[in-house]
């Protein structure tokens, strides 16, 4: 009978330094790897180029959108996370002399668990529409959906982060004479936020594709897509 095979004193280190690395690894990213992308406090500016698709005036162009936000984190890990957003885009379709202003204010709290976190989104739209000189819409809207996402430690230099929200308005109004609903309205952003001092000041640069579903005089899906430069103002304690 062949006595079994023994694993060599060698091997048997190598495999327990190659499991201690794995859980330092695993221990660094579950810890201080996301300590970096989770500050106490932070605000966030960003500027973006945008296009936009429009439905219901029939065009679409180019414009610009600023997004600030005010939030940070909470709990021993800085698992529980909430922030304020503004997120505000002026559009002027040139072919056929029509505008548009979008602003949207996000209430949000999440819970992170390990690279991921899933949360709640209170929402409020304000939107003016002209199309072809005549003001169609000067409106308002209310609702609550779902946020989404994962955050990714860079090494020790940032991290790479994807957000998705999905929000239902229940609420419209329109203060002109004309009828308007808000519909279903899904964000996916993606980008990338490196460490431009230790703690303080990060960059971030991404890329945002947004869907509206609304009706007016006619009903269509507003598509904005925006690519955005920004910068975190952090602060940890």
């Amino acid at each position: 009978m062949t006595p079994p095979v023994k694993i060599s004193r060698v091997l048997q280190i190598a495999i327990g330094v190659l499991l201690a690395l794995l859980t330092e690894v695993r221990a660094w990213a579950a810890g201080d790897g996301l300590m970096q992308a989770t500050p106490t406090f932070y605000l966030d500016l960003t500027f973006g180029f945008t296009t936009y698709k429009s439905e219901l005036v029939q065009s679409n162009d180019t414009g610009t959108g600023l997004t600030y936000s005010l939030g940070g984190y909470a709990g021993q890990d800085h698992q529980v996370g909430f922030k304020t957003e503004v997120d505000s885009t002026t559009t002027t379709f040139a072919l056929n002399d029509s505008s548009t202003t979008v602003v949207w204010q996000d209430s949000i709290i999440n819970y992170r668990l390990s690279y991921f976190y899933l949360g709640v989104v209170f929402s409020q739209l304000d939107i003016k529409l002209n199309n072809a000189g005549t003001d169609e819409v000067d409106a308002g809207a209310t609702g609550m959906g779902y946020n989404a996402g994962l955050l990714i430690p860079i090494q020790r230099v940032g991290f790479f982060y994807t957000d998705v929200i999905g929000v239902t308005p229940t609420t419209s109004r329109n203060a002109l004479t004309g009828d308007y609903t808000a519909g279903a309205r899904m964000d996916i952003d993606i980008g990338t936020s490196f460490d431009l001092t230790r703690n303080a000041v990060d960059m971030m640069v991404g890329y945002k594709q947004r869907t509206m579903a609304m009706s007016s005089t006619l009903s269509g899906t507003e598509t904005y897509y925006c690519t955005y430069i920004g910068f975190r103002f952090g602060a940890f304690f």
